[in-house]
């Protein structure tokens, strides 16, 4: 079993390889190495039955990233820190493009609902604690 014959000399100039390039830069921001999955952080979350639904991980009360693969509508974050806001962007893994959404704040049950994507694709969600908002 194989994943295809392009040979590698080949293979690193696809577009996926600059995609990976793309996705190490996001990650490099934060202590990814401390990261956890938080699956209870994200609505609709993936399942065994729906591995094609977000995916969450993160430090608490730092920063949290939601991978929403091809994923018509926004998502509901859940757990949130009460009294800890977040600067929340879309993050494009094709070209690291940032679109900025604004303060995420949790409601009173810890919740905020992400306003939905502009573009039908793969996005990373991306929420880090905003202590500037704080002092």
């Amino acid at each position: 079993m194989a994943w295809g014959d392009t040979p590698w000399e080949e293979a690193y100039q696809l577009p996926g390889s600059g995609q990976l390039g793309i996705a190490k830069s996001v990650l490099e921001r934060y202590r990814w190495w401390e990261f956890e999955p938080h699956p209870e952080w994200v609505e609709p979350r993936w399942t065994p039955q729906n591995y094609m639904a977000p995916y969450a991980a993160g430090i608490p009360g730092q920063v949290r990233i939601v991978y929403i693969p091809v994923y018509m509508g926004g998502v509901r974050i859940t757990r949130l820190e009460l009294g800890v806001p977040y600067r929340a962007f879309y993050f494009d893994p094709k070209n690291g493009r940032e679109y900025e959404i604004g303060l995420a704040q949790a409601d009173e049950k810890g919740v905020w609902n992400a306003p939905a994507p502009k573009l039908f694709q793969d996005w990373l969600l991306v929420l880090e604690a905003d202590r500037a908002s704080l002092a």
